[in-house]
């Protein structure tokens, strides 16, 4: 043989298996890495961890561990043209939140009757992704119904309390109802959540943009306390079982503040309230929405967690489509806060005239931020305001205010998505799975290399070597795409070391015949590479192009399978064809062979 041509294929194989071992690394590094150590890369090296996981293989729902769900959009509400592409819009803000969620190959594909499959790898807080799935991100603004039409919210709740009192309910434990006076009560700061906006102003505007422009009403003084209901109220006869329930939040009569219930009776009152013969007795042209859940950080209930009641208008002043980017911020301005994570929403040019002019016409009234049917807060109107820009501020952790970006970024879903089927599978299942798989590979290569080494003897040595090279490209691929191994994805592994050493058997057999037929060793070895290339080639075009409509049309595993299937096959031919010849063509080389061990 040439040798130019051999160094120039051992040259070129020995940067093959370098950049193999490169690609590996990651890998090998962030799997010998304890679970505490990859936490503090994240936080302390952002960079350095993303460049890592950008070239690891990442391990499927069935090795890792996760979540399965398949949903189905609820189409109760929506028109017969809307009906027909929901499912596919859907499934397309499914994939943006997902992306932005962080999923390492993520698998959302649209499965039989319209529904949606969703699995999730390595997902560990499974109740936030749900409900970052599952939330219709329909953001819009609406204004409470004014302060003097209080009147028509008490006859709402009178007649609330006639109709539960015929069916039987009683009022609730004076201790913590509205209609019995407490005595001696501490303060309830639910100073939580308020809308600003932010202090630049358009250029446009000549008005002022402080952010103390709008203030939730709730913000009490000091001397503020949370009475209850009036003398003449808690007088009256019969049972109360609803108003019994109702709290007023920094003090106040019913329509004079802040109205709500305690946590634990949040279920049985907007049970009661949903009701369709109840929902009639609603004031005219206004809906009743419940804020998000807070706790009580002082006075009587400190500690414990609270709904409010709101009675919104039902016209909508401005819609989520206005916004046009969401951000999470850090409050460090504030030291009350301790730097507490807010939502900055950057409106539209249309939106801040909107805002503008329902911010001019409503001065003194209250404006909720109504996000999936949750008030999410609801302040005070004190002035005409022009901005570009507003804020979301409350008791948000890290998580809900990034997950609250998340699905304003995404976009709404066009319905509510019900869950048909949830499986999560814990990633003691998936080790269990792993060690399953290594010891299948492992026993499995054994039972070749022992074959190979007792049939060839040291030409068995070579095609163990040329095997072993066959691995580690096969995972240096998938580290380099980035791939997803799964289950199935091993059995492909497995399978690709049986055809790679069936390549070498093809080789070795026709050396052999070429021998017997008195050939000299190098010109056996010639032979054999020569007659036994078109035979190799037939068969692995042939179970490439299987592997390659298995991925074009399969999904979910039988895609794991295909893509190890298609790596293995192309490399197995490399090492067998190349690097198992360059052994042979070294050792003609070097030495004048007249007896091959094979």
């Amino acid at each position: 043989m040439n040798k130019r041509m051999f160094w120039t294929k051992v040259v070129m194989t020995v940067i093959i298996v370098g950049a193999a071992l490169f690609y590996l690394y990651p890998t090998y590094k962030l799997n010998r890495m304890a679970e505490t150590e990859i936490e503090e890369l994240k936080t302390k090296e952002p960079e350095k961890y993303n460049s890592l996981k950008d070239r690891v293989i990442n391990l499927g729902l069935d090795l890792q561990g996760g979540l399965h769900l398949v949903l189905e959009v609820d189409d109760t509400n929506l028109s017969e043209d809307e009906k027909k592409d929901a499912p596919e819009r859907a499934m397309e803000v499914i994939r943006n939140r997902v992306d932005q969620f962080g999923v390492a190959e993520p698998s959302i594909t649209m499965g039989e009757d319209k529904r949606i499959i969703v699995q999730l790898p390595g997902v560990k807080n499974k109740d936030r992704a749900i409900r970052l799935l599952q939330g219709t991100a329909q953001l819009t603004f609406q204004l409470l119904m004014p302060p003097d039409k209080s009147e028509t919210m008490v006859d709402f709740f009178n007649e609330v309390d006639k109709i539960l009192a015929a069916e039987g309910y009683k009022s609730k434990d004076t201790e913590s109802a509205l209609s019995e006076k407490s005595e001696g009560q501490d303060v309830f700061d639910e100073n939580k959540e308020e809308l600003e906006l932010d202090s630049t102003p358009a250029e446009s505007d000549s008005a002022s943009m402080e952010n103390e422009s709008l203030a939730d009403s709730s913000q009490q003084s000091p001397e503020d306390t949370p009475d209850e209901i009036d003398e003449e109220k808690e007088n009256e006869e019969g049972e109360k079982p609803l108003t019994s329930r109702l709290l007023a939040i920094g003090g106040g009569e019913i329509g004079g503040g802040e109205i709500g219930v305690l946590a634990d009776d949040y279920d049985w009152a907007r049970e009661v309230i949903d009701r369709e013969e109840i929902k009639k007795f609603a004031p005219a042209g206004n809906s009743i929405y419940w804020g998000k859940e807070k706790s009580f950080d002082s006075g009587m209930y400190t500690g414990k967690s609270y709904r409010s009641l709101y009675f919104v208008q039902d016209k909508i002043e401005l819609k989520g489509d206005g916004v046009t980017d969401a951000l999470v911020q850090f409050n460090d301005s504030d030291p009350t806060t301790g730097g507490a994570p807010y939502v900055m929403l950057k409106l539209s040019r249309q939106a801040q005239n909107i805002f503008a002019n329902v911010t001019g016409e409503h001065v003194g009234e209250r404006l909720a931020i109504i996000l999936d049917n949750i008030v999410q807060s609801a302040p005070n109107i004190q002035e005409r305001i022009n901005s570009s820009s507003a804020r979301i501020t409350g008791n948000f952790s890290l998580d809900e205010a990034s997950d609250l970006v998340i699905v304003l970024r995404a976009g709404a879903l066009p319905a509510p998505l019900e869950i048909m089927e949830e499986r999560s599978v814990g990633p003691s299942l998936g080790h269990d799975s792993i060690q399953a798989g290594v010891m299948a590979m492992t026993l499995g290569g054994l039972l070749v290399i022992i074959f190979m080494m007792v049939w060839y003897r040291a030409s068995g040595v070579v095609a163990v070597v040329a095997l072993t090279l066959n691995i580690i490209l096969l995972f240096a691929a998938l580290a380099m795409m980035n791939a997803t191994l799964t289950l199935p994805g091993i059995a492909g592994i497995i399978l690709t070391i049986g055809m790679a050493v069936d390549a070498n058997v093809l080789i070795f057999e026709r050396i052999r015949e070429e021998i017997r037929n008195r050939k000299t060793i190098r010109a056996a070895i010639d032979a054999g590479y020569a007659r036994a290339f078109l035979t190799i080639l037939d068969a692995n075009v042939t179970t490439l192009i299987t592997a390659v409509v298995l991925f074009q049309f399969g999904t979910g595993p039988v895609k794991g399978f295909a893509v190890t299937l298609m790596y293995g096959i192309i490399i197995s031919m490399f090492t067998a064809i190349v690097i198992s010849r360059l052994f042979f063509d070294f050792a003609t080389m070097r030495w004048d062979i007249k007896k091959l061990s094979i």
